[in-house]
């Protein structure tokens, strides 16, 4: 074969090249989850208050002075992506999720969602590998909407928006009803409902999905703050949290997606969760 062919071939192999280091030769799985933490630690940095408030600011649509960055006793946040995995069929090409951002202060709470894209870097070609060294950017944010209205609900229900904290004081014997609509594309609902001591008069969680029990939770052996967790879906959910008989309780509440962040500020008045496991109490002589 002669020079001049082997010019002319790698010529034309040069596009096919170039294409070829874009392939990843089948779609690649980015976690919501990560995009979610990635997003919410980008747009509220540690490092940075002024930034941080910045970005509380647009997800509320005014000036919000008193965030902190980070969850302390009067400021918390989540961000909860609808998708579980974003697909992308480049290697480098965007990759796409829709964010539910969640920013509560001792004064108001706010939730919004953000449409963006991400862009992975420095990952192997032309393998799908990507190591410690890649990382990614954060390419495109844009504000789909802020959710400002409480959907209805029946009377003695309080309505509660997703990863709004919620927490207060149960007098002995008292209930109190809360319900939240999680939409239908999203995953690992979880339900955080812990309550205080005692540890011996539990707090009771009772959750029901779209009108249909799903169990009562208060009951479950060990110290796990998830009263409730499914993979299915959302729906709407009616969350009944009652103090024992014997002593009054104080609770906290937040439902959420997407393995956030459950934390949330403490009452006044809360009393520590002994953590003792009381199967190992009982077996003990």
């Amino acid at each position: 074969m002669n020079t001049r062919l082997w010019v002319v071939l790698v010529i034309l192999a040069a596009p096919l090249v170039f294409l070829g280091s874009k392939i990843e030769w089948g779609y690649h799985e980015e976690s919501g989850p990560y995009m979610a933490s990635d997003f919410r630690q980008w747009q509220l940095p540690h490092g940075s208050p002024m930034e941080a408030r910045a970005f509380a600011s647009d997800v509320c649509g005014e000036p919000v002075e008193d965030f902190r960055t980070g969850n302390d006793d009067t400021s918390y946040s989540s961000a909860m992506a609808e998708l579980a995995v974003s697909r992308h069929f480049t290697l480098y090409g965007l990759y796409r999720n829709t964010i539910w951002v969640a920013i509560g202060t001792k004064d108001k709470f706010c939730l919004a969602r953000y449409a963006i894209a991400m862009r992975k870097h420095g990952c192997v070609w032309p393998f799908p590998y990507c190591n410690q060294y890649s990382w990614s950017s954060l390419e495109e944010v844009r504000l789909i909407n802020r959710i400002t209205t409480r959907p209805k609900t029946p009377p003695g229900v309080r309505a509660i928006f997703p990863a709004e904290c919620v927490n207060g004081k149960l007098e002995a014997g008292e209930a109190a009803k809360f319900q939240v609509e999680i939409p239908q594309a999203v995953q690992d609902v979880e339900v955080f409902a812990p309550g205080d001591n005692p540890r011996k008069v539990r707090l009771q969680v009772l959750v029901s999905k779209n009108g249909q029990p799903a169990g009562d939770f208060s009951d479950r052996g060990d110290y796990s703050d998830h009263g409730y967790r499914e993979k299915d879906g959302g729906g709407t959910y009616l969350i009944t949290l009652r103090a024992p008989a014997e002593a009054a309780k104080h609770f906290i509440l937040k439902v959420y997606w997407g393995k956030t962040d459950p934390d949330c500020p403490e009452p006044a008045g809360w009393k520590e969760n002994d953590p003792v496991d009381p199967k190992v109490e009982q077996a003990a002589p």
